[in-house]
């Protein structure tokens, strides 16, 4: 590896001081003690080598420090020897020492050993001699001439000691007048004769007046002794062994080159594929800054590199190389590190017995460690031997490093890592193994590696019989990683014949991985043709393809295919087995859709019997949505209870498991109950969980949690919120399911807020459309009908508002759900004639009451007090507006209140305060304050509890206290008795999402 480059420029030197005071991060050195020396020259020594031109070499300052002592005369001369493997700045060290020699006044003598002229005689010497020639004696320098320049033979000649001590008598007297310094990079590397030169004169350094700094490669134990040894040996020679340098080094490095404060992964990282060799590092840290990489590279993607440096001294010293070395090395860099040194001879075509000299030889190069199982010194030159065998020839070396190993019985994995790297083989056992170790990935969880080897398997396969299993296996591998081409694998393999046993197993594996956005039609077609294939005897699966394809494909709920699900139930009515309970779950969503026949009760009683929170399983997407379908199916049809008990504990689970969309899920199920209970602050928080869970996380369902969002939000007179919640949505977005009704009837509804009728006539009669698409004809899913016909009856279309009412109360009617059917009744009221409009209140109100559906019973409550004030009724008219007043205070409908209160002024009555005394005058919201503030939690603590801010803690405790007539927490405990039951009402710091999420 050349080192022969300026100082600043060297391998493991950065062009100024880290600190401002021109020392290394760290210095090492192998002296033993201290040199003694007198404190006046040292001090005068210090002020000199402050101001000279001195380059830093990282954590090699101590040595230049020696140095600069012994050309200044503080230290006792020596012969100094640097070594250590290539790279490691042995010509930047020795470099600096002639820089030192130079500023101190010495003559520098320089010469370098090159491996071609190691074959003439005296060749290194004639380098240093040749500025002063003309001060050498005649006499030396003929008789050196001669020798140096005589026909070389086998047997090279002896050299007279004469012309040896001439030559260095020569320099002592040149060195009488000014000190010189001997400086020989690449000892090694020198010709015999010329190193029996440099130790005659390491020998005769008593004087002070010369000096000799050298390098060489340091040796590789087990190989024989050389030249330079001999000189090493020398009692006078001072040795310096070069080290790595340490990870504090490399990350000065790093922020050198790249600009940024490295992570320690990043340095470790480094420092492993470099081993801390300065020029490695250097390199590597070069070229990433060249190609403009920002951040930190994986490991992979640094293992990859070929810094040119680094290819241009490896390829240098592969050169100096024989034929066979450079086959073998190319070999064991692409059967990789601990490879097996036969095997790497067989790939590199040597004789066997060959090995073990050529690995010496590499070994001595410091490319390869010896042993059995062969190493590259460090990863970098390792990747970089790899990069620079020609792409054709390499992939056939792995081909044939595949077939190699596969005969001697190698690991199943060492033989696929070489038949993916290679061309196609196009032989069955290739694909045998592949197809083997596949399956082993795939148990280990490696299922990227496992989808490599099976999609080369197929690739490789002559045996049609066996394309089938493949593709199975292949489908079930991609499924699990999320794969859309999945189900086109399932598909071939149905159409090839393969086993139904095997083809129901993948297919039910891939229907659970894709279960988070909508199918395209392609897809669809692809289950349906499965299906097909299924057969009679796979009735479980071909339901669960039904659900599926209901929950995730686009479908008209008229005329959704649920005879097949039907008739399976009524065969297995008595086992009642999960996939039978997701059944009727699924069965009373799409009854809820478009009842027909069928009223709430029947429905909802499908749906309870459906739910079973132990079975939940979150990795299964598609049965999450189906069960918070089946949850939200209970809520429109008034089974609140059922909903808020099975949901929580639900929520709870995924909470648990930290499963994102089924927190998501579930969430936005306990807020839709929320707010056709009336609990409009409840509705906030969950729907916005809801939303906060799945940040940046696909999931189908979220247009439904922004519009709950939105209406609680409204109900509140929370407008330019509600607007801001309603943004998220794409302005002109079509409705692919029912998820997305709600969004739009809200907007709708913000438009007719702001005074723009016939906007938001257009936005419902939108809804009209995408709801007859998708065959929804129940008011109780979506409430079009009843916001159209009070638009329609504002613009003066009284007959058209008078005909769709009708028509909305004659479907609720039929379905029978409380809230919806409520609704309708006040709607039509609203627009029919007015001689019918206190019949149909109390007809609403009487159904609303016991319903649970408080924010709606509070609406038709006020409306009653409206219309008994119409006809002179007053008591009964007090009695409805203030109870309906008080229902909207607890539900936190603001609007709702301030219109009950003008009512109430309107009817010359004083409007009382609003607010009931006492615990039952609070809101669910305020009871879970209440509770946790009695527990002794702070504001901070109670609102990331309850995922609110700290000022709406604070609010509800000040209404809290009013009610309650206290002013302290203390005073809460002793009231709350017994406590609240907030068990299922509270999550505690471990049970929910951060709420710095929301």
């Amino acid at each position: 590896m050349s080192e022969d480059c300026c100082v600043r420029r060297s391998v493991g030197c950065v062009g100024g001081p880290s600190d401002g005071t021109g020392r290394s991060v760290t210095a090492r050195s192998d002296l033993a003690s201290t040199p003694l020396v007198d404190a006046d020259p040292v001090r005068t020594f210090e002020r000199r080598s402050s101001t000279a031109a001195r380059r830093r070499l990282m954590e090699r300052d101590e040595w230049q420090e020696e140095f600069a002592a012994t050309f200044e005369g503080l230290l006792p001369p020596s012969a100094v020897i640097i070594e250590g493997e290539p790279g490691l700045g042995k010509t930047a060290l020795l470099n600096a020492a002639c820089h030192l020699a130079f500023e101190a006044g010495h003559e520098v003598l320089r010469a370098r050993g090159v491996a071609r002229e190691a074959e003439a005689p005296f060749g290194v010497v004639r380098q240093l001699l040749q500025p002063i020639e003309d001060s050498l004696s005649s006499s030396a320098y003929k008789k050196w001439l001669q020798i140096s320049s005589a026909p070389l033979n086998d047997n090279r000649r002896a050299i007279p000691f004469e012309a040896i001590h001439d030559i260095y008598l020569d320099l002592a007297h040149l060195a009488a007048r000014q000190p010189v310094l001997v400086a020989i990079d690449d000892l090694h590397r020198a010709d015999i004769e010329s190193l029996l030169w440099v130790q005659h004169l390491v020998r005769r350094l008593e004087s002070g007046r010369l000096s000799f700094v050298g390098s060489s490669l340091s040796r590789v134990a087990g190989t024989a002794l050389g030249p330079v040894d001999n000189i090493i040996a020398e009692p006078s020679t001072r040795l310096i062994s070069l080290r790595p340098l340490t990870a504090l080094s490399v990350a000065e490095l790093i922020r050198h080159h790249l600009g940024i404060e490295p992570e320690g992964s990043f340095v470790a990282t480094c420092c492993r594929i470099t081993g801390g060799n300065p020029f490695l590092v250097h390199s590597l840290l070069t070229t990433l800054r060249q190609q403009g990489k920002h951040g930190e590279p994986s490991e992979e993607a640094l293992r990859a590199l070929s810094p040119p440096p680094v290819a241009r001294a490896i390829l240098g010293r592969l050169d100096e190389l024989s034929t066979e070395a450079q086959a073998f090395i190319r070999a064991a860099a692409v059967l990789g590190d601990e490879s097996d040194q036969c095997v790497v001879a067989a790939l590199a075509g040597v004789d066997g017995g060959m090995g073990n000299d050529l690995t010496n030889s590499l070994a001595e190069a410091h490319l390869l460690r010896r042993g059995r199982q062969l190493s590259f010194v460090h990863p970098l030159e390792r990747s970089t031997v790899y990069v620079e065998i020609d792409p054709v020839r390499r992939a056939r070396a792995h081909a044939d490093a595949a077939r190699l190993l596969h005969q001697r019985d190698a690991p199943l994995e060492e033989v696929a890592r070489h038949l993916l790297l290679s061309e196609r083989v196009d032989d069955e056992w290739a694909s045998q193994s592949l197809e083997q170790v596949a399956h082993l990935y795939a148990q280990r969880d490696q299922f990227k590696l496992a989808e490599k080897c099976l999609s080369r398997s197929l690739n490789e396969s002559l045996d049609v019989s066996a394309r089938p299993r493949r593709l199975l296996a292949l489908a079930s591998i991609q499924a699990t990683i999320g794969r859309p081409g999945a189900l086109a694998l399932l598909r071939e393999a149905a159409d090839l014949g393969a086993d139904p046993i095997a083809l129901a197993d993948a297919t039910y594996r891939c229907l659970k991985a894709f279960a988070q956005e909508l199918y395209p039609a392609d897809t669809v077609a692809t289950l349906r043709h499965l299906g097909q294939h299924l057969g009679q005897d796979n009735d479980e699966l071909r339901i669960w393809i039904e659900i599926v394809l209901a929950t995730w494909g686009p479908s008209n709920a008229e005329q959704s295919e649920t005879t097949l699900i039907e008739s399976a139930l009524d065969k297995r009515r008595l086992e009642c087995s999960r996939q039978d309970r997701l059944a009727l779950a699924h069965l009373s969503h799409v009854y809820s859709l478009a009842p027909k026949q069928r009223n709430a009760d029947y429905v909802a009683n499908l749906a309870e019997q459906a739910l079973h929170p132990g079975e939940f399983r979150q990795e299964d997407g598609t049965s999450v949505v189906v069960t918070g379908r089946a949850l939200i199916v209970l809520a429109r049809t008034g089974r609140f209870d059922v909903v808020d008990r099975i949901g929580r504990a639900m929520q709870k689970t995924a909470l648990a498991r930290d499963h994102a969309t089924s927190v998501a899920e579930f969430s936005m199920v306990l807020a839709d109950s929320s707010l056709l209970q009336g609990n409009l602050d409840e509705a906030e928080v969950e729907s916005r969980r809801a939303l906060a869970a799945t940040e940046g996380v696909s999931w189908a369902s979220r247009p439904f949690a922004i519009g709950v969002l939105a209406a609680s939000l409204m109900e509140e007179g929370r407008t330019m919120e509600a607007a801001n919640a309603l943004n998220n949505m794409p302005p002109d977005s079509a409705a692919r399911t029912y998820v997305e009704l709600l969004p739009l009837e809200q907007r709708a509804r913000l438009k007719a807020l702001d005074g723009r009728a016939n906007e938001a006539l257009e936005e419902l009669l939108l809804v009209r459309e995408y709801a007859g698409e998708l065959g929804i004809t129940n008011p109780a899913v979506t409430s079009w009908r009843s916001a159209a016909s009070s638009l329609l009856a504002q613009l003066g279309r009284v007959t058209e508002a008078r005909d769709l009412a009708a028509e909305n109360l004659e479907l609720s009617r039929a379905f029978g759900a409380p809230q919806s059917l409520g609704d309708a009744l006040r709607t039509a009221a609203e627009v029919g004639h007015p001689s019918k409009r206190i019949s149909l209140l109390e007809e609403a109100a009487d159904i609303l009451t016991p319903s649970g559906a408080s924010l709606e019973c509070a609406k038709a409550t006020i409306d009653l007090g409206a219309a008994y004030i119409g006809k002179g009724r007053q008591d009964e008219a007090l009695r409805s507006l203030r109870r309906g007043a008080d229902l909207a205070f607890h539900c936190r409908a603001q609007p709702l209140v301030e219109r009950a209160t003008r009512e109430l002024r309107a009817a010359g009555a004083r409007p009382r305060r609003m607010a009931l005394m006492g615990s039952d005058a609070l809101t669910p919201a305020e009871r879970r304050v209440a509770a946790l503030a009695a527990k002794g939690l702070l504001n901070a603590q109670i609102a990331e509890n309850l995922f609110v801010s700290e000022k709406t803690v604070e609010g509800h405790l000040t209404r809290v206290y009013q009610k309650l007539g206290k002013q302290s927490r203390a005073q809460l405990r002793e009231t709350l008795k017994p406590p609240f039951d907030v068990a299922s009402e509270s999550r505690s710091p471990e049970d929910h999402l951060s709420r710095r999420a929301v």
